[in-house]
């Protein structure tokens, strides 16, 4: 039998693939997986499980495929810090539309395990990615030419304008080095990265910039709930006063019982003007010392 030489141990060495599953408190913190080349999920050869106390525990075990062909993808994934990572540790040497769509599937299932697990209020959350919004990306997409990633970054610019008024939000702005190539400068906050004008850094602005309309919605219906919540000891008091008697329903906004008459008010423009039409009215009753009407 002939000697493998060193470097086609190497090779065989990195074909090996394995990682660990875990689950904690009901919930799955990492994983790995291997996809075929049609779409299907490669079973591990060996599942070893985790010890504690000398006692094999279901909650962590290792995944161990011996070998990783070209046309398979390894991929990992992890929830730490209140954020969510995707890795590609092998890349296949050709990405098919069946596996595409499979590891696509993968990280649509594994967001929806932490979508509502995430403080949008966190910078430093927010501005990293914390639900991978990416994807693992097997391959690049082609370029579409400068013009049209010109076109791309003036339009994401213009989005948060749509949902705050802060003076703030991050930025991008293309311009040529000395060298005339097209570079793309991401502002966020304090921190400012230059690169290449290309399409991944492009999308990249993008996701940020989904993030960060993420995290001002929050922020602003935090604010929003925290002067609503100030005033609703104010209109239960004014309800109260006049025989009545008013519920907070969260999100579904308050219920008022008025002579044995229910009536909720959610938390659209038109009920919340509805609404504070009623305690203008009862506060007017209450200073002119008329009684209550239904």
């Amino acid at each position: 039998m002939e000697k493998m030489t060193r470097t086609e141990e190497t090779k065989v060495a990195v074909r090996k693939f394995c990682g660990q599953q875990h689950t904690y408190e009901g919930i799955q913190r990492c994983g790995v997986l291997v996809v075929r080349a049609d779409g299907t999920l490669r079973e591990p050869d060996h599942v070893i499980p985790g010890w504690n106390f000398n006692t094999p525990v279901d909650n962590l075990a290792t995944l161990i495929w011996d070998n990783i062909m070209d046309d398979e993808a390894a991929l990992s994934w992890r929830w730490t810090c209140g954020r969510l990572t995707l890795e590609v540790n092998i890349r296949p040497v050709h990405v098919t539309a069946e596996m595409q769509s499979t590891v696509n599937q993968e990280a649509h299932r594994i967001r929806g395990i932490f979508a509502d697990r995430i403080d949008w209020t966190e910078v430093d959350l927010w501005m990293r990615d914390p639900l991978a919004g990416l994807g693992w990306g097997l391959e690049s997409v082609d370029d579409p030419g400068v013009a049209v990633l010109q076109e791309m970054i003036d339009a994401i610019n213009q989005q948060a304008n749509v949902v705050t008024s802060e003076d703030w939000h991050p930025f991008a702005r293309y311009h040529k080095d000395n060298n005339g190539i097209w570079e793309l400068t991401v502002e966020s906050g304090f921190e400012s990265a230059t690169g290449l004008l290309d399409i991944d850094n492009v999308r990249r602005f993008q996701q940020m910039m989904k993030d960060y309309i993420c995290h001002r919605v929050v922020v602003e219906r935090h604010d929003w709930y925290r002067e609503m919540s100030a005033k609703y000891e104010q209109y239960r008091t004014l309800v109260e006063k006049h025989d009545g008697q008013m519920v907070n329903l969260g999100m579904d906004g308050y219920l008022v019982i008025r002579e044995g008459i229910p009536e909720l008010y959610g938390l659209d423009d038109g009920d919340l003007t509805v609404f504070e039409e009623l305690c203008q009215l009862l506060s007017a009753q209450s200073s002119d010392g008329t009684t209550s009407q239904s």
